[in-house]
């Protein structure tokens, strides 16, 4: 048979569950707390997601008329050795014109990515800052589908020109 609790007992059996009730609130609280700081951080990264893709939603028929121009226009790579041999006869019929001497020529490794084939060319040149500098405009056009990715420049023992070592790549569409 259970005996009756005494009134201190009462008040000691009380305040002991009142301070679990207590303990297992602020745990309850705290966890829910973190919850709401991860859902807030949820919240704003989606937001940011969101306002990402709305400007690219916005702009899409730009970005899919650039993607028209290139599939239109880029070339298609059919063979990389005769690819580095029109490389490099195109850069010699446009040096000539601009007065600019190769001096060496070599080719580079091809760079296969998943989009585009990457030929190029390996050249150190010889001529006038101005001419140089025309040719190396006159081949980044974005119709060429070039770019320079490493140069370097030095003057030549004749002050009127420099020597360039440089890296001239074209991208060939791949798909």
């Amino acid at each position: 048979m259970a005996r009756k609790l005494t009134q201190s007992e009462s008040r000691l059996l009380i305040i002991f569950l009142g301070t679990i009730i207590l303990i297992f609130n602020m745990v309850g609280v705290s966890f829910l707390l973190r919850k709401q700081e991860e859902i807030r951080i949820k919240l704003v990264n989606l937001k940011n997601e969101q306002r990402e893709s709305n400007g690219w939603l916005a702009e899409m028929d730009l970005w899919q008329q650039r993607k028209d121009w290139m599939d239109a226009r880029q070339p298609k790579l059919q063979n990389a050795g005769e690819a580095d041999a029109t490389l490099l006869e195109t850069l010699h019929t446009s040096a000539r014109k601009q007065n600019i001497t190769i001096v060496e020529q070599g080719f580079g490794e091809p760079n296969s990515q998943p989009f585009y084939q990457e030929i190029n060319v390996k050249l150190k040149i010889s001529g006038s800052l101005e001419s140089i500098i025309r040719w190396l405009v006159e081949l980044q056009q974005p119709a060429n589908f070039q770019a320079i990715p490493t140069l370097s420049m030095k003057s030549d023992s004749d002050p009127s020109k420099i020597i360039c070592e440089l890296t001239v790549a074209r991208w060939y569409a791949t798909k």
